[in-house]
């Protein structure tokens, strides 16, 4: 005989159905088991693995009321650790997080290691991306790194180590918040574990490289024990390795100024270009060369260069001495005229009377007008090719006056030879002896 029993249990809030959902606090339960409804449950209803400290071993709801906007939160808890472990058999074996996300209020954890030393630590590579519907969405942050609340001597930092060598990039805020006196640094590895500062950006857009405090857009401090300052290099043919621009208008702006500490004097400037040819004053100086508070060089918006002196009147002005192996003045005319037979040339009865006049040879400056307006070397060289042009026929027309009166002093001395030969001739026909026969 096969005796059947068919129970079915209820007490007050709880029941146990032979079939169906089994409810805990509820009688009506809407799964196979359901617990007392939240709208009148302000306690932790749940499952508990360990009497003494139930709230430590189990699945339950957070304690309040299920009013907005802070409704309970279902909480797993298990004092010794919690393993998710979905396997990798199939296409879904994996835990997934929706709704709002995931959210790890302390402890750290461990991707890839089961001893996590960091709030998130991985050990292999990781992959942070956006996929925005919008392909218009410029605004996809990716990943965020955030470190209190902005105050003074707060910072981010991001470090990549290969053993002891480390390179950082540091996000600092030296100042009362966030907008005053905050950087961004990146440091590269140095004798020290931590990475030594290479370059830094302020909150002010300036850059500075060897100086944590840069008072211009771009500024790099030069130790004189470094090998190299700046270099840039050049690149293709047709490339331009450094252009450096102002904008329209920027009247008594410099483009480039280069002021050296020690040359604190009047002139700060050792090297100054300015784009408008208008930086000191109204002058019209490009650019300006100066040390120890006296100009050296200066390139005028004309193109006239001066050394020595500020004002150049002249392609190249130069104010003192020139020493050069060679110079090459182009001509275009040579006085080869002076040879021709239609040139007149002055006798020198003319030339002296010139100069007894004037003080100096027909068609050369004088000695006044040379110091006011200087010499022009090849207006000068062509005059002095002339006179001496004129010089050598000088010397040709006397040499040949000379030759001729060479030739009468020779022909005199052959008549007076022969007029000797005849005298000596007569004295011997009336000479006593010649008398007495």
């Amino acid at each position: 005989m096969a005796i059947a029993f068919a129970i079915n249990f209820s007490y007050a809030q709880n029941t146990f159905p032979t079939s169906g959902n089994v409810g805990i606090g509820t009688t009506s339960p809407g799964a196979a088991l359901g617990f007392q409804n939240l709208d009148t449950d302000a306690g932790n209803s749940g499952i508990t693995w360990y009497n003494p400290s139930p709230l430590n071993y189990g699945i339950y709801k957070t304690t309040g009321s299920w009013t907005a906007p802070n409704y309970q939160q279902l909480k797993l808890a298990w004092a010794t650790g919690i393993l998710l472990d979905p396997g990798n058999l199939y296409a879904k074996s994996y835990v997934e997080v929706a709704g709002g996300g995931l959210r790890v209020t302390s402890g750290n954890v461990g991707i890839g290691t089961t001893n996590p030393a960091y709030a998130l630590d991985v050990n292999g590579s990781a992959r942070f991306s956006v996929n925005s519907p919008d392909p218009y969405n410029t605004m996809q942050i990716p990943l965020i790194l955030s470190n209190g609340a902005g105050n003074g001597g707060a910072g981010t930092q991001i470090n990549f180590s290969i053993g002891s060598a480390t390179s950082y990039i540091n996000s600092i805020i030296d100042g009362p918040n966030s907008l005053t006196g905050s950087a961004l640094s990146f440091g590269t590895p140095s004798t020290g574990s931590s990475g030594t500062e290479r370059l830094r950006i302020t909150s002010k857009g300036n850059v500075g490289i060897g100086t944590s405090t840069p008072s211009a857009k771009l500024q790099t401090n030069y130790v004189f024990t470094d090998p190299f300052g700046v270099s840039i290099q050049g690149g293709p043919s047709s490339g331009t390795a450094l252009t450096i621009g102002g904008s329209a208008g920027d009247s008594g702006a410099s483009v480039v100024s280069i002021a050296p500490g020690w040359n604190t004097n009047a002139s700060p400037y050792a090297l100054d270009i300015s784009p408008t040819g208008v930086a000191f004053g109204t002058d019209t100086r490009l650019l300006n060369i100066s040390f120890a508070g006296s100009n050296k060089m200066v390139v005028m918006k004309s193109g006239n260069v001066g050394v020595g002196t500020t004002n150049p009147d002249q392609k190249l002005t130069v104010k003192g001495t020139i020493h050069s192996q060679e110079v090459i003045v182009d001509m275009s005319v040579l006085p080869d005229y002076v040879f021709k037979p239609a040139y007149h040339l002055p006798t020198l009865t003319e030339v002296k009377t010139y100069i007894d006049k004037n003080h100096h040879l027909p068609e050369m400056p004088s000695a006044g007008q040379v110091e006011k307006e200087g010499l022009s070397l090849g207006d000068m060289n062509a005059k002095l090719l002339k006179k001496l042009e004129e010089l050598t026929l000088y010397l040709i027309e006397k040499d040949k006056i000379i030759t001729d009166q060479q030739k009468q002093l020779t022909n005199q001395k052959n008549t007076d030879k022969f007029q000797q030969q005849e005298i000596d001739e007569l004295k011997k026909q009336i000479s006593p002896k010649h008398h007495k026969q």
